[in-house]
C-alpha cells in the first residue's frame, strides 16, 4: 500500500503537468488584424460545449464587436468570420484536446490568419484558457506569416 502512495506522489507532477501547444500562421502581418472590427463567430451546430461563446466572450475582452451564429443570421456590417474546430477526449474527465481558430474575410471569403491549440495531456486546461491562447498568438503576432511557397 505505501508503495502505491510512493507511485502516486512520484507520478503526480507528470499528471498534473499540461503539455500545450499554440502556433498561428498568417496570410498577412499579423498587424493587419487590427484593421477590422467587427467579427463573426459561425456556431457549428454540434457545440454543446458552448465553444462559440467562449470565443465570442474572448474577442469582446478585446474590445471587438462580436456575435454568433448561423452564417444565414451573419449582419452585413460583419468584417471577419471566425470558424472553429474543437476536438475532445475522455481521460478521467472529458478535456480540451485541439481547437483551431480560422479567420476568413467575411467579404471575400479569403483566408486571413489561422491559429491552432494542441494539449493532448492538457487535462486541466481550462477551455476558455485555450481559446486565449489561441487569440494571443493571432492578435500579438507571434505566429509566422505564410510565405508564397508555403503549402
Amino acid at each position: 500500500m505505501k508503495w502505491i502512495r510512493t507511485l502516486l506522489l512520484l507520478l503526480l507532477p507528470f499528471l498534473a503537468s499540461s503539455c500545450a501547444t499554440y502556433r498561428a500562421v498568417h496570410e498577412r502581418q499579423p498587424q493587419a488584424l487590427a484593421e477590422y472590427k467587427r467579427y463573426w463567430v459561425r456556431a457549428n451546430f454540434d457545440d454543446n460545449r458552448a465553444m462559440a461563446m467562449r470565443i465570442v466572450r474572448a474577442l469582446r475582452e478585446r474590445g471587438y464587436e462580436v456575435d454568433a451564429g448561423p452564417m444565414t443570421m451573419m449582419p452585413r456590417t460583419a468584417q471577419v468570420v471566425v470558424h472553429y474546430k474543437d476536438q475532445w477526449a475522455w481521460d478521467f474527465r472529458e478535456h480540451l484536446v485541439g481547437l483551431e481558430l480560422r479567420l476568413t474575410d467575411a467579404k471575400t471569403e479569403g483566408q486571413l490568419a489561422v491559429a491552432s491549440y494542441s494539449g493532448a495531456a492538457a487535462m486541466f486546461t481550462n477551455p476558455s484558457e485555450a481559446v486565449e491562447g489561441a487569440l494571443r498568438e493571432l492578435f500579438e503576432g507571434k505566429g509566422r506569416v505564410r510565405k508564397v511557397t508555403d503549402f
